[in-house]
This record gives structure tokens, C-alpha cells and sequence, in this order.
């Protein structure tokens, strides 16, 4: 997917996002979870099989807005995609090469 791609489908994210009310963001933070836009994809998979995506993603709401957070993901995601985090406060930790 090109650059300019990637752009318009954060941008029509954000436009979604900005069309809640405040006190709508705050019941579906409440009760579903974070929403966050994915902005960076690592190309490498994780995991035994391969099946962990490594995210880099904005948060949209909440007292973190624009706070840029580093996730694992479980399956296809896309740049511009909305995750809905219920759990916001920690960051994946880096990996480190093992020596053998």
C-alpha cells in the first residue's frame, strides 16, 4: 500500500472518530475499550508461527490522546485501522537478540 494511501485511510479514521460527541467517546472508552489508529506496521512477524503483528498506534481519546503506544497484534491489520485497546498503559517491550 502506497504512502498516500496509508494517509487518507488514517485520515478517514480520524474523521470517524472526531464524529462521536465527547460523551459518546466516554461510554465506548468505558465499556468496549481505547480506540487507537494503527499508523506503522513492522514488516518482521512474531511469535512461533508468525502470527504477531508488531503495531505502532495513535490513541484518540482519553487523557493519553496522542500518545503514540507500541503493540502486538493477533491477526490482519491494516494501516488506518481502528484497534479498541482495553488495555492502554503498557507498551511491548523491545526484543532483544538471544546470543546462542
Amino acid at each position: 500500500m502506497s504512502s498516500i494511501e496509508e494517509q487518507k485511510r488514517i485520515a478517514e479514521a480520524e474523521a470517524l472518530l472526531e464524529s462521536y460527541t465527547p460523551e459518546e467517546l466516554e461510554e465506548i472508552v468505558r465499556t468496549i475499550g481505547m480506540p487507537c489508529i494503527v499508523e506503522w506496521i513492522d514488516p518482521e512477524r512474531y511469535g512461533r508461527a508468525g502470527e504477531i503483528i508488531r503495531v505502532r498506534c495513535r490513541i484518540m481519546a482519553g487523557r493519553d490522546k496522542g500518545r503514540i503506544i507500541t503493540r502486538n497484534v493477533k491477526g490482519p491489520v491494516r494501516v488506518g485501522d481502528i484497534l479498541m485497546l482495553r488495555e492502554w498503559e503498557r507498551e511491548v517491550p523491545k526484543i532483544k537478540a538471544r546470543s546462542r
